[in-house]
């Protein structure tokens, strides 16, 4: 073996045995007690009795598996800042641990620390700064994690050491250099804004535009830029940029939305850039979901709903819920606002809108919701107006006839009497027809609470649906109709099966279930299980096992015309209102 192998293997052993030495302290501490094992890492480290920074060079985090290197990463991170050790030595340790790291959430934590490391010794972040020119990809990483820590020591030379990288040969580092930018302390923020106006007119680049965008933003709300002049920016960055340029977009918007709000220039640029984002970029779309959310929250409901009608009609059917869950959920919460966008929506007559109010309710329908129009989004003196919104309503969600019926009747509210007959016709079929219940459950309270000529309306047709029943009454049954008992089994195990497909497909997107033990009990009254406490000793709990049960009203028609009430929905559906 050669001198050089030789060494190797002593720095390999080294680290071996210091990182089993880690693990051993870890293993002696509790999870409350991390700070204890800190001062002991340190200590140790700095004492020279172990080489913490070689040890976690050689630290692995097994893929998809439960591992002790997320109790050792968290240690590192908290030791860093306070390790002696040669500058290269620790960007190598670093660079490794945030690769093992992954996609986790908490990769990006060891790149604090790290400032925190340049931080503590003026000469390290110059240090820093020239392994990453030298070094260029291995490093690029590093490279604002650097200038980050320089700047907090000496602001005007580690801004202008970021300026002049972004005119650097190395694409790679010119990105690094402008996400820096807007990270950094700056000693003259509109030297920054000069240095990224210059990039935008020199570079195409989908990623480096996006951090121009990033570090634009931070301008805007950190140092009080000229909104004007970042809306020019952005204006250019956008219409250069992709992808990328419209997730750093989103991104800006969800997270700086209480300052963007008030930049009317700029949140109009990146607002209108956003109607543009691929609807299958998830991560792009939940960005946007946060931001759409936040300004409903924050009374900004008018550009809420501008940008949900112009993604909306990009999406796949059904996936409201899936690519907006914060909106739908703020929507379902808010019963007003749920009736105002739905009067907006349904009046529209586009399909992708009236189907995302249709997923709104469709995933409440254990808690009827009471649906109240909004005079505001209405035009004034239009009964066909409101009658298109009745019919729209009664086509998405049918349903939910609570909910249907609800906004019929506020409808009528709003109708003069001489129109109050059609939307009576209405109630009574296809609602009180498919949903006799309705009687009972609301209509009846609806009538004799209503003003007056909305009330006979509604008895009206409660009478013409009463008068339907007793006529059904009086025939004698029909053969036809009444299905065998080898026939009604049938059915009922395809709906068995229907239901119990339907179970397994919700079982499989629950993260509840995918961290949990199952247990099928066949009988009892009670279930038993164990807890261990620190003593190791038993503790015994039991749970009362309960009855769940819930009950869903069908359309009565669903039996006797399937296809005609399908029909006559689907037709409710895709009206048009023709323009006065």
């Amino acid at each position: 073996m050669n001198n050089e192998n030789k060494d190797q293997k002593c720095i390999t052993d080294g680290a071996a045995t210091s990182l089993a030495r880690i693990r051993e302290l870890v293993g002696s501490y509790s999870h409350s007690e991390t700070d204890m094992v800190v001062e002991g890492v340190i200590e140790a480290h700095n004492g020279g009795s172990i080489n913490a920074v070689a040890a976690y060079q050689t630290l692995k985090n097994p893929s998809g598996v439960y591992s002790v290197f997320w109790e050792l990463y968290r240690v590192f991170n908290k030791a860093l800042p306070r390790l002696n050790a040669p500058v290269i030595d620790v960007m190598q340790c670093v660079m490794h641990l945030y690769a093992e790291s992954g996609n986790d959430m908490a990769a990006g934590c060891v790149l604090q620390s790290f400032i925190g490391f340049c931080e503590n010794d003026s000469e390290r972040p110059a240090e820093g700064l020239q392994e990453v020119e030298r070094a260029g990809a291995d490093f690029t990483v590093l490279l604002p994690s650097v200038l980050i820590a320089g700047s907090n020591l000496d602001a005007a030379h580690y801004q202008s050491e970021a300026i002049r990288l972004t005119a650097d040969d190395r694409l790679d580092i010119r990105r690094a250099a402008i996400f820096a930018l807007g990270r950094i302390n700056w000693a003259d923020d509109l030297a920054v804004l000069t240095a990224l106006e210059s990039c935008v007119g020199e570079e195409d680049d989908d990623a480096l535009m996006g951090n121009v965008v990033r570090t634009g933003c931070n301008l805007l709300t950190e140092a009080q830029a000229e909104d004007s002049r970042i809306a020019v920016l952005l204006q250019q960055a956008l219409g250069k940029g992709g992808d990328r340029t419209l997730h750093s977009s989103a991104h800006m918007l969800s997270v700086a939305l209480d300052d963007l709000i008030h930049r009317e220039a700029s949140l109009a640029v990146l607002m209108s850039h956003l109607t543009n984002v691929n609807p299958e970029h998830t991560a792009t779309v939940r960005m946007i979901d946060l931001a759409v959310k936040g300004l409903i929250a924050r009374s900004q409901r008018d550009r809420a709903f501008a940008l949900l009608e112009a993604l909306l009609p990009k999406l796949a059917v059904g996936q409201f819920d899936e690519a907006f869950p914060g909106t739908a959920s703020r929507l379902g919460e808010d019963v007003a606002l749920l009736g105002s966008l739905a009067t907006r929506w349904f009046l529209s007559g586009e399909g992708s809108l009236c189907r995302a109010i249709h997923d709104v309710i469709a995933r409440r329908w254990e808690r009827p919701i009471l649906l109240e129009v909004d005079n505001a989004e209405l035009p004034e003196s239009d009964p066909v107006a409101l009658e298109f919104v009745a019919r729209k309503a009664i086509g998405w969600l049918f349903i939910a006839p609570l909910s249907t019926a609800s906004m019929v009747v506020s409808l009528m509210r709003l109708a003069s009497p001489e129109d109050l007959q059609s939307f009576a016709n209405l109630l009574h079929a296809p609602l009180l027809l498919n949903y006799p219940g309705l009687r009972e459950r609301f209509l009846k309270d609806a009538a004799r609470n209503a003003p007056e000529p909305v009330g006979k309306a509604i008895q009206a047709a409660l009478d013409a649906n009463a008068q339907y029943l007793e006529g059904l009454r009086g025939f004698d049954p029909l053969p036809e109709l009444q299905p065998s008992e080898a026939q009604r089994e049938a059915q009922r195990r395809r709906i068995a099966r229907q239901a119990s497909e339907g179970f397994e497909r919700a079982r499989a997107q629950s993260p509840l279930l995918s961290v949990v033990t199952q247990t099928n009990l066949l009988y009892g009254r009670r279930s038993v299980s164990f807890f261990y406490g620190p003593d190791d000793q038993p503790t015994r709990n039991e749970i009362a096992l309960q009855s769940h049960e819930f009950g869903m009203e069908m359309p009565r028609m669903q039996k006797i015309d399937a296809f005609g009430m399908d029909y006559e929905l689907r037709c409710f559906r895709v009206e048009q209102r023709v323009a006065s």
